[in-house]
């Protein structure tokens, strides 16, 4: 297993120093992650569901209030998404959100997704879903180990 970890983590691009921007004086710094916002929420349900939305945040984010308008409260992935999905595409989705901390490597973040994600898919009976993900800022780079993995194929 260590080998074909090492192998799947040769091939996702390293983070480059050099590259990197300081933060702005401004910036808020990075908050202890609240271990309950740790791994996959179902955010919104459709007991007809055909399609798995699979949300995942940026780095100093939240896997519900990152989704969420400061002002009205309104949660667009769950109040307005499933909706328009189903008014306009006919399409209903089930709407998940994946939270992570930001303490290890984006490897090892993306692995813990799949991992649960495969876990929740397999306990609500709904693996052979299609996904539709959803990723913002460091949610990318996250997704994109996501994809290596999958390329692998190594659990799924």
């Amino acid at each position: 297993m260590k080998k074909t970890f090492d192998k799947l983590r040769s091939k996702i691009p390293k983070f480059n120093a050099k590259e990197a921007q300081p933060f702005p004086s401004n910036s808020v710094p990075m908050a202890p992650q609240d271990p309950a916002s740790i791994g996959p929420k179902i955010i919104y349900d459709s007991p007809d569901a055909t399609i798995d939305l699979i949300a995942i945040h940026g780095q100093n984010g939240h896997p519900i209030k990152s989704w969420t308008n400061r002002d009205n409260g309104v949660l667009w992935l769950r109040d307005l998404l499933p909706g328009i999905l189903e008014t306009n595409l006919g399409v209903k989705v089930r709407v998940l959100s994946y939270g992570y901390a930001r303490r290890e490597p984006v490897e090892i973040i993306g692995a813990g997704l799949m991992k649960s994600m495969n876990e929740l898919r397999n306990e609500t009976k709904s693996e052979g879903r299609k996904i539709i993900w959803c990723a913002h800022s460091f949610g990318g780079p996250l997704l994109r180990a996501v994809c290596t993995i999958l390329s692998f194929d190594l659990w799924f």
